[in-house]
């Protein structure tokens, strides 16, 4: 995986729970970022495109966490899943000092946008890729079709193994860049005793991650956002047509783009034009 350095951690967010962390620099770190993945994933799923802003000469200090029941994260059962809590987790990551640039990816760019709302000063600027923040009517998060995916989803496989082959270039991971999906097989699965491996985000946590995605109100509060924000958006994708990107755009005052070729998942996709965008939205943002 190459020459950066890597440090990991955990702390313990405010709800109870804990966060894992992991930071990738390099040898002279000039830029300071932060990477949220999407539900259902892991942190380890951004490497790929850490590797791409290391080839092409970008110094930089890079965090990624696991969001709250996802990885090696942990989560309060005892506590209702609150994308605000979500934001909390990542402006707690922050310690204080703005992040050059954020980048997540759908609930993780959602999340990031909360995030901005409760600490303004979280980031200098904000990367969001296919970010879930929707309009009502919200429909109820029993009936979502993502929670009820989630909900049916296979959790335990007899062997690793067993699960790159269930998984591997099949519904949502077709497509997939291979040093994500191997990425995600080494890290979104956790062993068990007898040799089996299960997905690290529960199912059931996943089905109420989805559901909450309507219940916090950061739609009504997007013109409030301080950071300028650039919006990417996949052409094929299943949640952001043309026109819902542009909605988000205006609501947010954002720059957007639509890239060919690829879906919702686009840094799973293709790490190496997402890493391309990084570098230039954090070179607009030195230009001004």
């Amino acid at each position: 995986m190459g020459d950066l350095a890597q440090t990991d951690g955990v702390f313990t967010a405010s709800a109870g729970h804990t966060i894992a962390w992991v930071r990738w620099e390099t040898a002279s770190p000039a830029q300071r970022l932060f990477f949220v993945h999407a539900t259902g994933f892991c942190k380890e799923v951004w490497r790929p495109v850490i590797d791409e802003l290391a080839e092409r000469g970008l110094e930089f200090s890079a965090t990624a966490i696991d969001q709250m029941g996802h990885g090696a994260s942990t989560r309060n059962w005892d506590v209702p899943v609150d994308w605000w809590q979500n934001a909390r987790d990542q402006v707690q990551c922050a310690d204080g000092v703005p992040f050059d640039m954020v980048i997540g990816h759908s609930s993780g760019a959602g999340n990031a946008v909360l995030a901005a709302l409760v600490d303004p000063e979280f980031a200098r600027r904000l990367l969001l890729i296919e970010p879930i923040l929707l309009p009502p009517p919200y429909v109820q998060d029993t009936e979502h079709p993502l929670v009820v995916g989630a909900l049916r989803r296979k959790r335990r496989f007899e062997s690793r193994q067993a699960a790159y082959a269930n998984f591997h270039g099949r519904g949502a991971f077709a497509g997939w860049d291979e040093r994500v999906f191997d990425a995600y097989i080494a890290y979104g699965f956790v062993d068990q005793p007898d040799g089996s491996v299960v997905i690290a985000c529960d199912p059931k946590h996943e089905s109420e991650f989805f559901g909450a995605a309507g219940k916090h109100g950061g739609w009504e509060r997007m013109g409030e956002v301080v950071p300028p924000v650039h919006i990417v958006a996949g052409e094929n994708s299943d949640s952001h047509p043309p026109d819902f990107v542009e909605l988000q755009r205006v609501r947010l005052g954002a720059t957007s783009e639509i890239l060919p070729g690829v879906g919702h998942l686009v840094p799973m996709e293709a790490p190496g034009v997402t890493a391309d965008i990084v570098i230039r939205e954090l070179g607009a943002a030195t230009a001004l």
